[in-house]
């Protein structure tokens, strides 16, 4: 939450710098507020698609490969595990911060760069810190060039909706088992 918190202050605090008011409505809602309504079902849609092509990618690595990578998987994931829904709205404040850093740095650079510099740009920014295998990053890329495309089109409130509903699709079966103590 205090990553997500500071990047919105960023994005406040340089918006004399880039353009007034209309920074932060870009920043916020982008040029196609509507796709805020849509994010939900764009983000079960990438949640389906994750799963699914994530499955036919482990179905096809060395199952030796798989148990040596599942430390990194577990590790990914073990924050959230049987949590319930507090697993479900940490998630949720974890992915507003990486999308308020997403939109933070293509902010700074839509203006300058190309478009398509820029669309590469928020679809790699992530791929090196993420802590999964090779061979499951590649459906995260998928996943990152539709945040950036979401983000470019709808701001900040519709990729961070997509990218939550993705994830809790994703994570559901995982976190909606609380351990009874």
């Amino acid at each position: 939450m205090i990553i997500a918190f500071s990047n919105i202050l960023l994005a406040l605090a340089i918006r004399d710098v880039i353009g007034g008011r209309s920074y932060l409505v870009a920043f916020l809602t982008g040029g196609l507020p509507i796709l805020a309504v849509l994010a939900p079902l764009i983000g079960l849609f990438l949640g389906l698609l994750d799963v699914t092509l994530s499955k036919l990618i482990v179905r096809r690595v060395d199952p030796v490969r798989i148990e040596l990578d599942a430390p990194l998987i577990e590790e990914v994931r073990s924050p959230y595990v049987g949590r319930g829904y507090l697993g479900v709205a940490g998630n949720w404040v974890y992915v507003l911060g990486e999308e308020s850093i997403r939109g933070v740095f293509l902010m700074l650079v839509k203006d300058a760069w190309p478009t398509p510099a820029v669309v590469a740009f928020g679809t790699l920014l992530f791929v090196i810190w993420r802590r999964l295998p090779m061979y499951l990053r590649v459906v995260k890329l998928l996943d990152d060039f539709a945040f950036t495309m979401l983000f470019l089109w709808g701001g900040l409130l519709s990729a961070w909706l997509a990218h939550a509903l993705m994830n809790t699709y994703i994570l559901w079966p995982l976190v909606r088992y609380v351990p009874k103590k």
